[in-house]
């Protein structure tokens, strides 16, 4: 399950042609009576009018609900945009990293474990101090990370060599970091040259460009959603957009792992937003957000799409919200703590918080023994046949408000059942070395050496743990009302 295909990213509102800016049509409300009285068409009229008055005091671009908002969630748009040079050479050091830890691999024989890369990134950043955040992605001065070697060390490299491959890999990080430091210095020195970004439509995908190097590619889809949500929740003026989507592309781009979370399904969004209130994902990005808000790993390029920053530095009193965490153990953890400490404060206040955390089954980790012996457990779920915990936590009014039901678990069950490849599909990418391995995080290795690839009875110590895939009685009774409503 934590390999799944990740979820379609849906464009909210009026679809529009690529080409087209996004428009807004007003609608006239057409009151029709079979009554002529003057009185009644009046009072209509006045309704529709109130209705209208109440509706722009209520928008999005009222002044009072961005300082309410800024009060909430804090002023995310006021992030400095980074400067497309910088994200370009960014990239570009990325790239060149990347080769490093390649070639330091190949006097072994061995090709880069699927993941390690970008696991290294997200543990490094997660445990750095604050001298050692120099840049938003690529790590500075850390020579040791002991989630790397356990990697390499799985892979078939020594300790000692494993360690002595992760020492040059953060000496590598640390001059490209200084390289954009110095380049950012030279660029505010001498003034940044008009920066042009050119976008090209084409029938089934959208070109963004940016000199001769930058180059990324989405879909009209995607690009349509973006357009959106920068119309949405950016105070900067259209014409700023072009360079807003490409920074956040390159980005992105930089990400080049796959199967970090068990994405979730259309359908089970649908079914957590009507019955558990969710409306709010506590990791995303704009590209893959369901809604609006969200909180994201990089303020700096995704706050014109509606994020609000890191979820560790997000805070709320109440709501509903899904936390689902990229599977990396030190990631997962703080997660797991923060979620525990907003509910502590929550319960303490009697405010209704709720979370809805989804994690890879892997029971010897911190963050499933911290959500399974809270006191805020109010129900857990574990999918088969990828082991996937789904805790939610709440506080007393939360629970009220969103009580855990069987019938609930019910339709959440059969809507992510529905979405999980079938068993054919699966062994393909089990044999292809692209396994769902609960000892290195879901990736296993490139495919490749017999003798570097994961199966999944090796890797779960030969136990099976049996098909409970049939769904239950109470299961088979909710499938027809799950296939109608959602």
């Amino acid at each position: 399950m934590s390999d799944r295909n990740p979820r379609n990213a849906r464009s909210p509102g009026t679809s529009t042609r690529p080409r087209q800016a996004a428009t807004t049509t007003s609608c006239r409300t057409r009151c029709t009576n079979s009554s002529h009285s003057s009185t009644r068409t009046s009072t209509a009229r006045e309704g529709t009018q109130r209705r209208g008055r109440e509706g722009r005091r209520l928008g999005h671009g009222n002044r009072l609900v961005k300082e309410i908002q800024k009060v909430l969630f804090g002023d995310a748009t006021s992030a400095t945009p980074p400067n497309l040079k910088i994200e370009e050479k960014r990239q570009a050091l990325d790239r060149r990293l990347r080769r490093k830890f390649k070639h330091l691999l190949l006097k072994h024989e061995l090709a880069p474990p699927i993941q390690a890369f970008e696991r290294w990134i997200f543990n490094a950043q997660s445990s750095a101090s604050a001298k050692q955040r120099k840049d938003p992605l690529l790590p500075f001065n850390i020579l040791t990370e002991e989630n790397l070697v356990g990697d390499l060390v799985r892979a078939g490299i020594s300790e000692k060599d494993s360690k002595t491959i992760v020492k040059e890999l953060g000496k590598e990080s640390t001059s490209c970091v200084q390289e954009l430091l110095d380049l950012e210095a030279k660029l505010q020195k001498d003034g940044a040259e008009e920066e042009q970004v050119v976008i090209t439509h084409h029938a089934t995908s959208v070109d963004v460009t940016f000199g001769k190097n930058s180059f990324c590619k989405l879909s009209p889809q995607h690009y349509t959603k973006l357009q959106y949500l920068f119309k949405k929740y950016s105070e900067k003026p259209e014409s700023e957009f072009p360079k807003a989507l490409l920074a956040l592309l390159l980005r992105y781009k930089s990400l080049l792992g796959h199967g970090f979370q068990a994405a979730l399904s259309n359908v089970s969004f649908n079914v957590l937003n009507r019955e558990f209130g969710v409306d709010f994902e506590c990791f995303a990005s704009p590209l893959n957000s369901r809604w609006g808000r969200h909180c994201s790993a990089f303020l700096d390029t995704d706050a014109a799409f509606g994020s609000l920053g890191d979820f560790f530095g997000f805070k709320p009193w109440e709501g509903s919200f899904q936390v689902n965490p990229p599977f990396v153990r030190p990631i997962m953890e703080k997660a797991a703590r923060h979620v525990i400490e907003l509910l502590d404060r929550a319960q303490t206040a009697k405010k209704a918080l709720s979370f809805v955390v989804i994690i890879p089954g892997w029971e010897e980790c911190e963050c499933w023994g911290l959500l399974k012996g809270s006191s805020y457990l109010k129900d857990k779920y574990r999918p088969s046949p990828y082991p996937t915990g789904i805790f939610f936590v709440q506080t007393e009014a939360g629970s009220e408000k969103w009580p855990v039901t069987e019938r609930k678990i019910a339709l959440l069950r059969y809507a992510m059942m529905s979405s999980l490849p079938k068993q054919s599909e699966a062994a393909r990418r089990l044999r292809a070395g692209r396994g769902y391995s609960s000892i290195d995080g879901g990736g296993g290795v490139y495919k490749g050496k017999t003798k570097n690839k994961r199966v999944w009875s090796e890797a779960n110590g030969g136990e099976d743990e049996g098909d409970d895939t049939k769904n239950s009685k109470e299961e088979r009774e909710v499938e027809e009302e799950i296939d109608a409503e959602y």
